[in-house]
């Protein structure tokens, strides 16, 4: 599983499967800095809600298959990365313009980890609109 994955079922709150043992869901996503590089970890509370297991996320398997999830779901992270966008861009240029960089170097970090997902989800809209555009001309032609 991939982050970006294990970051929308974190959203959804999706039941996840380790070990042929189901939790409630992931309770948060954690970076280990090895010597083979950076490893992605997820930490899942149990059904209980007694405790939490840190497991990496190429050992996770979920009933949900994200790519064929609805579309409001999709729409709800959009939203939340836009809310997201909004807080950050303006006071990051704003303390850039103050002279506050610490603080500004918050802003960017949060803008740049925002900005990959964004730009995956418009790529996406932008082939489909073009799709629908396309089927549209065909059925005009006929």
């Amino acid at each position: 599983m991939n982050v970006n994955i294990a970051k929308r079922l974190m959203m959804l709150e999706s039941p996840i499967i380790y070990k042929n043992i189901e939790y409630e869901k992931i309770y948060s996503l954690n970076f280990i800095k090895t010597d083979k590089g950076v490893v992605s970890c997820a930490e899942l509370i149990d059904k209980n809600k007694n405790s939490l297991v840190t497991v990496f996320l190429k050992d996770i398997e979920t009933e949900i298959n994200l790519r064929n999830e609805d579309v409001n779901i999709e729409e709800e992270h959009f939203q939340e990365l836009m809310k997201e966008l909004r807080r950050s861009a303006i006071p990051a240029v704003n303390c850039l313009g103050f002279g506050d960089y610490k603080k500004s170097l918050g802003f960017i970090r949060t803008l740049l980890r925002v900005l990959p997902d964004l730009e995956e989800i418009a790529e996406q809209r932008a082939l489909e609109k073009l799709e629908k555009e396309d089927n549209k001309e065909s059925e005009e032609a006929k």
